[in-house]
């Protein structure tokens, strides 16, 4: 078979009439087994319908003719991309690159990769070494400005923030992370004004969705909307196991700015998955989701003393209907929740407080106002069940939007103060627990080359049978800091 129908298929193409440069491609398939070319733009017009898996296999039909072609690779590496398989892709990248080491776009995504499985220094090492020229759009500069944040390189986060403001002020999502640099660099003014323009930016946006989607979207504006739906599934932490969702829901809670409402902006240590027995025997089974301790006293000293707060961690997803579809909880259920609240107040933790952690659908908060009507319901039981137990009930907020993966942020919904706790004396268990983990923390922070996050999670490996921290592998795993086992 000739190439004589490439000429028209790039056209197609380029005036962005996809299905019909796949029909005509349709029309060319006789005799086609061993045109590696073919694959090729099938591929690349398969992927721009956003029939990735199609695309995939397409590409690998190319590949298996000629393993030395570059574009089969990279379009390999971008589909899988799409389809949230960022291990997978990186493969993919790392072949395309070998063929064409000084491919930009490859480059780009390989760092947003590397951003999105949480590889946030092998991203900005790749960034820095690759010698890229400016970046071709807003999305990798705020990929880039998120991984320099993570790590603590503040003045970086800005530069590439800024760059990202330039080629698109309108997102919110820029000026949410604008937001997040300026609070952690204590810039309170700053803060408030980046807060302010991620509200109005958002309502903006909200307002242009639904005015496109009420008058269709016009021509010279579908590339915008292909890079809006660069994130365009349920939401990964809505997708996956209950039990998978509780784990790593609290660990990005632990990352995100709603961190600080659990603590009133300072902390002292934070802990997750902690067994009751972890330090000695106590007769009291099972795990603290959560615990943070904060100084009664603003700002505190060396003599300071501190509170703790124990958290019961529950979460429920919430598709984009407003409808919940995690298991609905019986009395039987909502009594455990109890008894696990009292169990915190037995430990000795002096604050006890239920936290539900809301996993919204993609796309929830361009129909509904949150929380929904049957959400409020479901709060409404559970602090009935709560009430004059002294037990705190907390609700926070979960959904990733149209421009941002679960693992780079999301819409902001302010925590929800259901009940107050009352505060107890702290007992026995909690100052044994409470010791253990600071004198950790100083040896830890004692090692030779020991790094930590933004804010160090303290936890438990069985295997070890010792306090450890969590080091992350990318959004869902982890393991022990100490051994490599994984966790939880």
């Amino acid at each position: 078979m000739s190439d004589d129908y490439r000429e028209e298929f790039l056209d197609l193409i380029q005036s962005r009439r996809y299905i019909e440069a796949l029909d005509l491609l349709g029309e060319k398939e006789n005799g086609v087994s061993d045109n590696c070319q073919f694959f090729e733009d099938r591929a690349m017009a398969l992927g721009l319908l956003k029939r990735y898996e199609e695309a995939i296999a397409d590409c690998e039909k190319a590949i298996h003719i000629d393993p030395h072609r570059k574009l089969p690779w990279f379009r390999k590496s971008v589909s899988l991309y799409h389809l949230r398989r960022f291990r997978d892709s990186l493969q993919a990248f790392d072949e395309c690159l070998t063929r064409w080491p000084h491919f930009t776009r490859a480059i780009e995504l390989k760092i947003s990769a590397l951003i999105l499985l949480g590889k946030y220094h092998e991203a900005t090492t790749l960034y820095e070494s690759s010698d890229l020229p400016t970046l071709r759009d807003y999305i990798t500069y705020n990929h880039l400005g998120l991984a320099y944040l993570e790590i603590g390189n503040y003045q970086k986060a800005k530069n590439c923030l800024g760059w990202a403001k330039i080629y698109k002020f309108s997102s919110h999502v820029i000026h949410y992370n604008f937001c997040r640099l300026y609070y952690r660099q204590g810039h309170l003014m700053k803060t408030v004004l980046y807060g302010v323009l991620y509200i109005l930016t958002w309502i903006i946006n909200q307002i242009s969705n639904s005015w496109l989607y009420l008058f269709g979207k016009s021509e010279n504006l579908e590339p915008l909307v292909e890079e809006k739906l660069y994130f365009d599934g349920p939401g990964r932490l809505f997708s996956v196991n209950a039990q998978q969702r509780e784990v790593t829901a609290i660990l990005k809670l632990l990352r995100s700015p709603n961190f600080w409402a659990l603590c009133n902006d300072t902390f002292g240590i934070v802990a997750a998955n902690i067994p009751f027995e972890a330090v000695e025997q106590n007769n009291i089974k099972g795990d603290i989701d959560v615990i943070v301790s904060m100084p009664r006293t603003f700002p505190p000293t060396a003599d300071t003393p501190y509170v703790y707060r124990g958290f019961e961690v529950k979460v429920t997803a919430v598709d984009y209907k407003g409808k919940i579809i995690s298991p609905k909880r019986n009395a039987r259920h909502l009594n455990k929740i109890k008894n696990q609240l009292d169990k915190l107040r037995k430990f000795g933790c002096e604050q006890t407080f239920l936290l539900e952690i809301i996993i919204l659908q993609r796309g929830f908060s361009e129909l509904h106002s949150f929380p929904p009507e049957e959400l409020v319901e479901d709060m409404k039981t559970k602090a009935e069940l709560l009430k004059n137990t002294g037990h705190g009930y907390v609700v926070m907020a979960d959904e990733p939007t149209s421009e941002t993966s679960d693992e780079g942020g999301g819409k902001w919904y302010q925590p929800l103060n259901i009940l107050r706790t009352s505060e107890t004396a702290r007992g026995s268990g909690m100052n044994i627990l409470a010791d253990a983990i600071n004198e950790f923390m100083k040896t830890e922070k004692k090692e030779p080359n020991r790094t930590f996050q933004q804010i160090p999670v303290v936890t438990y490996c069985k295997k070890c049978k010792r306090l450890t921290f969590f080091s992350p592998i990318d959004f869902y795993h982890f393991t022990c800091l100490h051994c490599g086992q994984s966790l939880p």
